[in-house]
């Protein structure tokens, strides 16, 4: 298992005997341009993005689109991996970020013979065609709540979701050392020490083929932090 760096903080150092430094995020702005990002974007644009991720220095290639609708606009996420397929070295795996499975917390948090849980179920089987699409899965399994054992519960149940409709296809998740900005009061403060910890362990429970770490946007980079200590002595055990 290897953790890859998609950090964004501020005057970060290199960081790459820690995290790997070959994976890449493409972004709305690189596939989309200025058009309006309703509809298909360009083809000829998708295929220039592809064209600048570098075979060299880059493993994983992970799309970023998260406003269309799934499943009801699945075939336009299809359209786009495959226009940028078209123009990437076959080297490099393409993902999506955090849109297969559909991540859900609460409804991960039910038995497995719930109701809930068997919805959620039936609704990641419907994205069949993005999973055949897709050389990875990168689910998103990031923190809502300071409840570390429902996190270890979503979390799991969101890498065996991957897992039962990947089709054996290798398994990167996101994970992200602050709170989710949804979180009017924690949002964005960073986990303590023990905490984040606690998730990298939980994903050694998991045959996972690596996770990319990301967070930081905006923020100064801190090489004491709690959560960046448990990272490199985390990393030092795989």
């Amino acid at each position: 298992m290897l953790l890859y760096n998609q950090l964004l903080y501020q005057n970060l150092p290199d960081v790459s005997s820690v995290l790997s430094s070959r994976s890449k995020l493409i972004g709305k702005s690189a596939l989309f341009g200025t058009g309006s990002d309703l509809y298909l974007p360009s083809k000829d644009l998708v295929q220039a993005a592809a064209a600048l991720v570098d075979p060299l220095k880059t493993d994983l290639a992970v799309l970023n689109i998260e406003h269309w609708p799934l499943p009801s606009s699945i075939w336009n996420y299809v359209a786009v991996v495959e226009w940028f397929r078209e123009a990437l070295n076959p080297a490099v795996k393409i993902g999506y970020y955090g849109m297969v499975p559909k991540r859900d917390y609460w409804r991960a948090l039910k038995p497995a013979a719930h109701a809930d849980f068997i919805a959620w179920q039936q609704e990641n089987n419907q994205l069949a065609p993005l999973v055949n699409a897709v050389d990875i899965l990168c689910p998103s399994i990031y923190t809502f709540y300071p409840d570390r054992a429902g996190w270890v519960t979503y979390a799991i149940a969101n890498l065996d979701e991957a897992f039962r409709i990947g089709n054996g296809k290798p398994v990167y998740p996101y994970i992200w050392p602050q709170y989710h900005d949804s979180n009017a009061t924690l949002g964005l403060q960073h986990l303590t020490g023990s905490y984040w910890r606690q998730q990298l362990d939980t994903l050694k429970t998991r045959p996972i083929a690596g996770a990319i770490v990301w967070g930081g946007w905006q923020q100064p980079w801190k090489a004491d932090a709690c959560w960046w200590g448990e990272t490199v002595e985390f990393a030092a055990t795989l």
